[in-house]
C-alpha cells in the first residue's frame, strides 16, 4: 500500500500457512473471497488482539510437499480490493479500492476526492 494520491494501487498479498486448510483452500478462484487473520501481540506488558480483513480474488494456490512428521504448507496468493488492519480494537488502516476509501487513524485519505467527484 502506497501513500494515495487520490486513487488507490492494486493490492496483493501472499499467504503462507503450516498445514492444510479447507477455509483458505476454499477461496482460490472466487473474486469474492474473504479471510479474516486474527492473532495477538504483546510489548511485554500488555497483549493485544490484532486482525487483518481481506476481500478480493484469490488466483493462486500451491499446496507444498508433505514428509513423515510433517505439516506441510499451503500457499495462496491474492489481489485485495478491500484491507482492514486492526490492533486493540482501533482501526489502523482501511482500504477500499472499489469505494475509494482509506482511511488511516480513522481520518479518510480520500474524502476530499470522493466529494469532487460526487460520490
Amino acid at each position: 500500500m502506497e501513500i494515495p494520491d487520490g486513487t488507490l494501487e492494486k493490492m496483493e498479498t501472499e499467504l503462507t500457512i503450516d498445514g492444510v486448510s479447507k477455509a483458505l483452500s476454499a477461496q482460490f478462484g472466487r473474486e469474492d473471497g474473504s479471510i479474516t487473520l486474527r492473532g495477538g501481540v504483546s510489548d511485554g506488558s500488555e497483549t493485544q488482539r490484532v486482525e487483518w480483513q481481506m476481500r478480493g480474488l484469490f488466483k493462486a494456490h500451491e499446496v507444498g510437499t508433505f514428509k513423515p512428521k510433517d505439516k506441510g504448507s499451503t500457499k495462496i496468493m491474492a489481489t485485495l480490493t478491500y484491507v482492514k488492519y486492526s490492533v486493540g480494537g482501533d482501526e489502523l488502516i482501511e482500504a477500499d479500492v472499489i469505494g475509494n476509501v482509506l482511511r488511516v487513524n480513522g481520518e479518510d485519505q480520500l474524502a476530499d476526492i470522493r466529494a469532487a467527484l460526487g460520490e
